[in-house]
């Protein structure tokens, strides 16, 4: 149950006491139901349950009640992930001195009877981001940087060749073979992403929230100050197009010249911080 993370108040909680706080908790509920009941069935043959809902639906809740069904009725193994954290693994197999293959990481999510994965994990990131916002812009960003880029203390090349240590730093002071500590990763994160964050200020003309201009200064961490000075989102966010920026956001996906499910994932995130500025009321959650 280790991996479950299974809130304490659902530590009593299964499948057939569960009580669905709304309709499409009860319509998710059912199908969870009927996917649990058929589960040697499917553990024969193969096939997977998508649950999708609003937030408040109880989605993550009722995927880790059928794990805990599994592995309490019929001795299963089950595995809770996310998104995010699968496509962290893979990068970190990127470059020579990876620790471990792709390989590794595809055996790792292929051995459990049962694998759900919470599309974004961001419930996560929300309680962190709401704790940070006291501490304004740099604490927010600091927040999404360290979620998305992950920390290497020993320098490899990324995906283009270039040689990236720490929180995705790059430049010609990234010593190759050389063990970064955690002070040194910290600085230097905190050094990028000032300048990330002055690249918003000096750019950025309209009224932005504390959370809005975190969101855009882990985007501009992650394509540089020169792309976001020359781009559309920029031009539309100073026109006022709110919704038209945000949605640019979705553009930067590629690494390379290829899709990259990571930058995917990550676009998503900071398009919705950028689209819902209350770290309270967001659909990050």
């Amino acid at each position: 149950m280790d991996n479950l993370n299974l809130p304490e108040r659902f530590a009593d909680v299964t499948l057939n006491n569960y009580k669905p706080v709304n309709p499409d908790a009860a319509r998710c509920l059912k199908f969870c139901n009927a996917y649990a009941t058929h589960w040697p069935e499917r553990l024969k043959r193969g096939g997977g349950l998508v649950m999708c809902g609003k937030p408040g639906t109880g989605k993550n809740h009722l995927a880790l009640l059928i794990a805990k069904h599994v592995i309490n009725e019929h001795q299963s193994s089950a595995l809770f992930t996310t998104v995010l954290r699968i496509a962290r693994e893979f990068k970190s197999t990127w470059g020579k001195n990876a620790e471990y293959s792709e390989a590794d990481v595809i055996k790792r999510y292929t051995q459990p009877d049962l694998l759900i994965i919470d599309e974004v994990g961001v419930h996560q990131l929300k309680k962190r981001l709401v704790a940070a916002t006291t501490g304004g812009v740099l604490a927010l960003a600091t927040v999404l940087v360290q979620w998305h880029e992950g920390k290497r203390d020993k320098p490899y090349r990324d995906g283009g060749g270039v040689l990236t240590v720490c929180h995705g730093h790059t430049g010609k002071d990234v010593t190759p073979g050389e063990i970064y500590s955690e002070e040194e990763c910290s600085e230097l994160m905190k050094r990028d992403l000032q300048v990330a964050r002055s690249t918003v200020e000096r750019y950025v003309t309209v009224k932005l929230t504390d959370l809005q201009k975190a969101a855009l200064t882990s985007f501009v961490y992650n394509i540089g100050s020169g792309a976001f000075a020359n781009s559309i989102l920029l031009k539309k966010l100073n026109a006022g197009d709110i919704q038209g920026a945000c949605d640019q956001m979705r553009r930067w996906k590629y690494d390379e010249g290829k899709v990259s499910n990571g930058l995917i994932n990550r676009r998503e995130v900071e398009r919705e911080l950028c689209l819902n500025p209350d770290p309270l009321t967001d659909p990050l959650q």
